[in-house]
């Protein structure tokens, strides 16, 4: 990821998003509990931190349920959207 970052092959933006709102969709070779996939999230999380989003927090990042998770054996990914997080009014 620092190397497709610092090729410029990521689009980074302006400014973190803070707050943000982030949905994930696994591509993987096998369907993992609702709880493994969620904790393969941290290092991508603390990755993005500062960049792509302000903070972690639960303050600051809601989350669109767990990450939707697909079987793709021959091209498995992390797909992730971020945008900001506007509340309600």
């Amino acid at each position: 990821l620092n190397l497709l970052s610092a090729s410029g092959a990521l689009p980074r933006p302006r400014a973190p998003f803070d707050p943000a709102h982030i949905t994930v969709s696994l591509f993987v070779w096998n369907i993992m509990d609702p709880d493994n996939a969620m904790a393969r999230m941290k290092p991508l999380i603390d990755w993005m931190r500062g960049v792509y989003i302000g903070d972690d927090s639960p303050k600051r990042l809601k989350w669109e349920g767990l990450p939707l998770q697909s079987i793709d054996r021959k091209n498995p990914r992390v797909e992730v959207s971020v945008q900001p997080w506007r509340a309600k009014p």
